[in-house]
C-alpha cells in the first residue's frame, strides 16, 4: 500500500497507514512485491552420515534374513534329530518284532508236534505260548504307532515353533461368566 492513499483502491473503505489487505473485501493494497524466487538449499549433514539411513535398512534386512536363516537351520536340526531318533526306536522295534516271529514259527512247530503227539497238557502250553507270542508282537505293533505318532507331533510342533506366527487358541462359544469382555483375535498372516 502507498503511504499516500487512505482508501481501497477496489471498494473505497477507508484503511489505515500500514494496512496491506483491505478489511472489508480483502483485496491486496500494498505496494506490489518484486517477483519471488525459489531456490533449493543446498544438503547439509549436521553429524549424520548420508549413507546411514541406507547402512541401517540394509542392517536391518541382513538381521531379518539371519533370523529367517536361523530358524530354518534349527527347524532341519530338530526335524533330523527326530527322525533320528524315531529311527532308532523303530530299529530296535522292529528288532524285537524279528525275534517274536522266530520265536512264534517255534511256538508253532512245537504247536504241531503236540496235535501229532495227541499230548492235551502239551498243546495247552503251547497255545499258551502262541498266544503270548502274538499278544508281544501286538504290543510291538502298538509301539511302533506310537513312535510313528510321536515323530509326526515332534515335527509338527517344530514347524509351528518356526513358522508364522498364527492364533491356535480357539475362542470360547460359551457366555463369559466373569464379565470380560475378550480383545480382537490376531489374524494370521497368509504367505
Amino acid at each position: 500500500m502507498s503511504v499516500t492513499s487512505a482508501s481501497c483502491p477496489h471498494c473505497r473503505a477507508t484503511l489505515t497507514q500500514s494496512a496491506r489487505f483491505c478489511a472489508a473485501c480483502g483485496c491486496r493494497v500494498g505496494q506490489q512485491t518484486a517477483e519471488i524466487k525459489w531456490a533449493v538449499a543446498d544438503r547439509r549433514t549436521f553429524g549424520v552420515l548420508p549413507g546411514r539411513e541406507k547402512l541401517r535398512t540394509a542392517r536391518v534386512r541382513t538381521t531379518r534374513l539371519l533370523g529367517v536363516l536361523r530358524a530354518r537351520i534349527r527347524l532341519a536340526v530338530e526335524i533330523a534329530c527326530a527322525r533320528l531318533d524315531a529311527g532308532r526306536d523303530r530299529f530296535h522295534l522292529r528288532r524285537r518284532a524279528s525275534r517274536l516271529s522266530r520265536d512264534r514259527e517255534q511256538a508253532l512247530q512245537g504247536l504241531g508236534a503236540a496235535v501229532l503227539e495227541d499230548d492235551p497238557q502239551e498243546l495247552d502250553r503251547a497255545k499258551a505260548r502262541v498266544a503270548e507270542i502274538d499278544d508281544q508282537l501286538d504290543a510291538v505293533r502298538d509301539d511302533l504307532g506310537r513312535v510313528d505318532g510321536a515323530l509326526r507331533e515332534r515335527m509338527g510342533v517344530a514347524r509351528r515353533e518356526s513358522g508364522s506366527t498364527e492364533a491356535i487358541e480357539p475362542v470360547p462359544n460359551e457366555p463369559l461368566e466373569s464379565g470380560i469382555v475378550p480383545g480382537p483375535r490376531p489374524r494370521s498372516r497368509s504367505a
